[in-house]
């Protein structure tokens, strides 16, 4: 019976005094696979990969590598995209979840996520006269910068499938150019973009 109650007394005191928190834990993801690069004001470069987000400054030879345990949601980030204009750093991962690097933290977005779609990564990032435009598995989204809220989705790009990906963006004299997997689709900027009928589609 004593003995019971040492080792009852025992594992008490080791739990009670084990460093078990959130704070001690570290990432060892790996960040050898990068899906994207973008360069900042200060010639870093920021890369997007499946085991996180590392800065790299090549002047000092330096990085810093941001994880699920220190800053973000998601280690599989699939792009990144430095805003020249909020000077922001914006990041998408896999999983729909947008994270935002302003004034020294990492904002999480998880709207998309949150919708359930059947595809949610995001493929690419890019501000277009102040709104943040994301392309991904599930179509287009317009995104606020200002009041971090989305404005508008688009999930039929003209004759395309409904939820068609869209893998890459293009801007060209007032026009927005989407690379899909059916084809390639324009609008013009100034149009309501989530009707159909905006866009022209370019197949073989």
């Amino acid at each position: 019976m004593k003995r019971w109650i040492i080792a009852i007394i025992f594992t008490s005191y080791f739990v009670a005094h084990s460093q078990f928190k959130l704070d001690n834990w570290k990432s060892h993801s790996s960040i050898m696979k990068i899906n994207f690069v973008s360069a900042d004001a200060n010639d870093n470069y920021w890369c997007a990969t499946d085991g996180g987000i590392f800065k790299f400054d090549p002047i000092s030879n330096s990085e810093i590598v941001y994880t699920n345990v220190e800053s973000l949601l998601n280690n599989q980030i699939s792009t990144v995209y430095y805003d020249k204009d909020s000077k922001r750093i914006y990041a998408g991962a896999k999983d729909g979840i947008i994270e935002i690097f302003a004034d020294g933290k990492w904002l999480h977005i998880s709207d998309i996520k949150n919708q359930k779609l059947s595809n949610s990564i995001i493929n690419r990032i890019i501000n277009i006269n102040g709104k943040i435009y994301i392309a991904g598995g599930f179509g287009l989204a317009i995104f606020d910068p200002i009041n971090l809220v989305f404005k508008e989705t688009i999930f039929k790009i003209g004759n395309f499938s409904i939820n068609t990906p869209i893998n890459d963006i293009l801007i060209d004299d007032n026009k927005i150019w989407v690379a899909t997997d059916e084809g390639i689709a324009s609008a013009d900027l100034s149009s309501f973009l989530p009707n159909p009928k905006s866009w022209t589609n370019y197949t073989v």
